[in-house]
């Protein structure tokens, strides 16, 4: 395998996901390089063409992105649909205070507090998928 070969090859495992350790020991058996000189290949080609290995891996990476924004935001329309109902009480009235409307407000809130254990996770989900977007454009990004 000639050098250009054997860099497109490491990219190619690279951009697939696969570990450099393993990439390393493959290179090893297909070019019969020694394990530093594999290494220092790796390596070396990991840090020229890291841009063009997170291009290649950026549509997994937004997608792994968009489907944790998509769920978290699902968790918080879950967590808004069921305190619904409480917002509905919390309208005034007329007459003043109804002490069987704090009563239900109550259960309601009782009921539902579950559901504020979601609304951080949730917020994470949307959270992490923003920050997950973020790092692979980024990464995609070519270095000085």
């Amino acid at each position: 395998m000639n050098p250009d070969e054997l860099e497109a090859y490491v990219v190619e495992r690279l951009s697939d996901g696969v570990a450099p350790d393993e990439v390393i020991l493959e290179v090893t058996r297909r070019s019969g390089l020694t394990w530093p000189e594999a290494e220092d290949l790796v390596h070396r080609t990991a840090d020229l063409r890291g841009p063009s290995v997170a291009r290649q891996q950026f549509p997994l990476m937004a997608l792994v992105a968009a489907t944790a924004m998509m769920g978290g935001l699902a968790v918080l329309m879950a967590c808004a649909l069921s305190f619904s109902d409480v917002l509905l009480l919390l309208k005034p009235v007329r007459g003043g205070v109804d002490q069987g409307r704090i009563a239900a407000l109550l259960a309601l809130i009782a009921a539902n507090s579950p559901m504020l254990g979601l609304i951080p996770l949730g917020g994470g989900m949307i959270l992490g998928g923003v920050l997950g977007l973020v790092r692979a454009l980024q990464a995609t990004e070519p270095t000085d």
